[in-house]
């Protein structure tokens, strides 16, 4: 065949639009086959368009003869889009053969950097950009596997619809069908496409639709109900990190709100701490709502955002939950209570929530410099660690809480927490009251040469028969 180029196939093309429309089928690797045949040297290319369309090509007397089995082909004079994206594979394998021919290195490069240029200028027209927004309904509070929520989405630019049938609607779309919802939505593939935010939404449900198919009928119905998807709780955590960086609508039970972001980290919800006689009493400050979407309290909703807070923000915020909110009293510790309050509670939860605390308690409180102390030994057939920390002249083990008569500690518990990181990444795991590394490859290099990361953050000591 005579050597393509983009003026050659965009003179041949049944009009501009459609030359875009092709560029763009190819570019998005819809051109699946291409082979030759033995005897004619005609070249036939396998396009998917929804369903697979077969272009068939050739040369006679410097004059391309190209053919297509999709309806355009016989209403339009021109090649169709199909037919744009063959000649553009066949042009890219024509210019693959020319660069592996070129000798020179110098020429090599160059002729490479011209094709990318080309590649970059393809012209491609504007195209019709819509968006996608997830609407996530949660009845109840998520508490087991069993328990279920809701996806639907509204589509559209300036003014978006509810997709009445979702189910419908990705398939659809996945077949590269036209999809008109109200008056102002009209979505035609070539020439229509979803923002960025959109597609990874789509991918979600489609996912989840291809799932499906490998199922039966009845799964299909749990799945998808009319306007619905239904989520499990690891589906809507997932969903949730991948919609979160951008916008959502949350309602839960009958309540809606609107533009909702995610973030992978603890809320900053503020306390009221007060001593009134002799009584402690301890309140949010703005009485803003703070609402567990989960029993394990995984996931928070927070003062428009969702939040996906660390292991130890949920066991402080646990004993709270349903005690404090906007239609309740404040909590109130007197007598054992207050004691135990602010010598156990206080002093973890000071370090993860944001409380004001009164001078006259907080002369109580002291924070001094962390040091830690790990102690090897030889046991059974592997190591035993046990890790002090030391807070001034307190030591204790990292088992346990420091003890005072007067002062409460507040410790150091992202670097605590950091000690422990780096022992569990070296192999070592819990036990009651140590920790313990037993397995053969991990203890050769333990023993080698990864001890130098806890010299870092810890004083070592090894017993007389390590």
């Amino acid at each position: 065949m005579i050597q393509l180029s983009r003026q050659i196939i965009r003179a041949l093309a049944s009009s501009e639009l459609t030359y875009s429309q092709g560029v763009r089928c190819f570019k998005n690797g819809n051109v699946h086959r291409m082979s030759t045949e033995r005897y004619t040297g005609k070249i036939r290319v396998e396009v998917f368009d929804g369903v697979e369309y077969t272009v068939m090509l050739s040369e006679e007397n410097g004059e391309i003869n190209y053919s297509c089995n999709c309806i355009g082909s016989l209403k339009e004079k021109g090649a169709c889009m199909h037919t744009i994206a063959g000649l553009f594979s066949v042009m890219r394998r024509q210019e693959k053969n020319r660069i592996s021919q070129i000798e020179d290195l110098e020429d090599k490069r160059a002729f490479s950097c011209i094709t990318r240029f080309r590649d970059a200028e393809d012209s491609v027209s504007s195209v019709e950009v819509f968006h996608l927004e997830p609407i996530i309904t949660i009845p109840q509070m998520i508490s087991g596997s069993d328990s279920r929520c809701f996806l639907s989405i509204k589509v559209g630019k300036d003014r978006l619809y509810k997709v009445q049938n979702l189910k419908r609607f990705i398939s659809d779309y996945l077949a590269h069908q036209e999809i008109i919802l109200g008056k102002d939505v009209k979505f035609v593939w070539w020439e229509s496409e979803f923002d960025k935010s959109s597609k990874e939404i789509l991918d979600f449900i489609i996912e989840g639709y291809e799932l499906l198919n490998l199922g039966d009928d009845i799964a299909g119905t749990r799945i998808f109900n009319r306007a619905t998807m239904s989520l499990s709780k690891n589906l809507l955590m997932r969903l949730m990190r991948s919609v979160g960086k951008y916008t959502f609508t949350l309602i839960l039970g009958e309540r809606v709100y609107e533009n909702v972001r995610v973030f992978e980290k603890n809320p900053n919800i503020k306390y009221d701490l007060e001593i009134v006689d002799d009584t402690v009493l301890l309140d949010y400050h703005d009485k803003e709502a703070v609402i567990s979407l989960m029993k394990s309290g995984e996931v928070i909703y927070y003062n428009g955002a969702v939040f996906f807070p660390d292991a130890r923000f949920r066991r402080n915020y646990a004993p709270f939950f349903n005690l404090l909110g906007a239609d309740r009293p404040p909590l109130i510790f007197r007598d054992d209570n207050k004691k135990n309050f602010l010598e156990e509670v206080l002093p973890k939860i000071g370090d993860c929530m944001d409380i004001d605390v009164p001078e006259e308690l907080a002369d109580r409180y002291i924070s001094p410099e962390l040091e830690c102390k790990i102690f090897f030994d030889k046991y059974q057939n592997g190591i035993k660690a046990q890790v002090k920390f030391v807070y001034d002249s307190y030591e204790f083990s990292s088992f346990e809480n420091p003890q005072s008569d007067h002062y409460i500690i507040l410790r150091n518990r992202d670097k605590e927490e950091d000690i422990i990181s780096r022992l569990e990444e070296l192999g070592f795991e819990t036990r009651t009251g140590f920790y313990l590394l037993k397995n053969e490859s991990a203890l050769y290099e333990f023993l080698i040469s990864e001890k130098t990361t806890l010299t870092e953050v810890a004083q070592i000591y090894y017993s007389e028969d390590f």
